[in-house]
């Protein structure tokens, strides 16, 4: 066997060890779903990893029947951890079940009818879907980077996301362009060394990040009440915290487009040191969250008082500091678990 096989052999079996370390690590550590989703792209990616080349595959015997479809489905798997990691209002339901059927049909195609059109069809199809899930999971990692408050989580967004969903949409791209065999051949090769070195640093970043990121979120604390959680806060921050309190009960919130960076210079702080006492002091894991807290409050005052009936509620939405309707129906709903229109009919029915 020639050197350079045997060297994507060794890594591909590093790899695949290190993935089922963190998937054992995370399913007896965690208890939230992202803890058990990543657990399951651990597994899929250990799988993955080892059904090529062709002689490792050979080499598992009858445990290929169980690793092969593990490794087929570790896209979705992916998706399903980066939907539960980067979009925290995300909630696990029967529908979320879907990609399974058409990943599954497709690559059983291509193994059940090797060589034939209908097998180019279903690698063409299987792998366009992949790439799709790789392409939203990339989009999720940057999309509301600015708005994360989790220090490990925002490393997570740039680095290990964009490697993974890159490396997954390179895939895609050769089985659909159809690469010729030296080209798959060396890419296999590269394949392995990122794989390892990824593999490597997911189980560092996951250890380290395991208390932020896949352990059950404490409730938030909104700023107002600050002072229950007074003394799990470090002294020298305090009249940070007290300054942040003023601010926003002078309706600081309201403004439009506020950022972090901009509420930290008002309060007299930097932006990374305002980001962790919002996240680990009052416990909120967004900045929008933050701002929500206070902006939908002031909304249910406003919709529940009599007087304000004839208030519009596309201005109470620009009043409070929102860019649309669309994100303050959206905020309120989460919120409340009814529209706007909803509660203002319920409350003023009581009056």
């Amino acid at each position: 066997m020639e050197s350079a096989l045997m060297l994507e052999i060794v890594l591909r079996a590093g790899t695949s060890a290190l993935c089922l370390l963190v998937a054992v690590g995370l399913l007896m550590d965690g208890r939230s779903n992202t803890a058990r989703l990543g657990a399951l792209f651990a597994l899929g990616a250990a799988a993955y990893v080892l059904c090529h080349p062709a002689e490792m595959l050979d080499a598992l015997g009858p445990a290929r029947w169980i690793i092969i479809p593990l490794g087929d489905l570790e896209g979705v798997f992916f998706y399903w951890f980066a939907l539960t990691l980067f979009n925290d209002r995300f909630c696990w339901k029967l529908h979320c079940l879907w990609p399974v059927l058409p990943v599954a049909i497709a690559h059983g195609v291509v193994r059940a009818m090797p060589g034939t059109f209908a097998a180019g069809i279903g690698e063409i199809v299987a792998a366009s879907l992949i790439l799709f899930f790789m392409g939203h999971a990339v989009l999720l990692a940057v999309r509301h980077m600015a708005d994360d408050l989790v220090v490990h989580r925002r490393g997570f967004r740039v680095f290990f996301s964009l490697t993974v969903g890159v490396l997954g949409i390179a895939v895609a791209l050769t089985k659909i362009w159809d690469a010729p065999h030296g080209v798959m051949t060396a890419f296999g090769q590269v394949e392995a060394v990122l794989s390892f070195a990824i593999a490597l640093s997911f189980a560092l970043w996951a250890l380290k990040a395991r208390d932020d990121i896949f352990a059950l979120p404490e409730a938030a604390t909104p700023i107002g009440e600050a002072e229950q959680r007074i003394d799990t806060i470090a002294p020298e921050d305090r009249p940070i915290i007290a300054r942040l309190k003023d601010e926003m009960a002078r309706g600081r919130y309201r403004e439009p487009g506020l950022t972090v960076g901009s509420l930290a210079t008002i309060v007299g702080t930097t932006e990374h040191r305002l980001r962790r006492l919002i996240n680990q002091g009052l416990g909120y894991r967004n900045f929008s969250c933050f701002l929500n807290e206070a902006r939908i409050n002031d909304a249910k005052g406003i919709l529940s008082d009599p007087d304000e009936s004839r208030r519009q509620i596309v201005q109470v939405a620009f009043d409070l500091g929102y860019g649309s309707i669309a994100s303050f129906n959206r905020a309120f709903r989460d919120a409340t678990g009814m529209s706007p229109t909803v509660f203002r009919r319920r409350e003023l029915e009581r009056a």
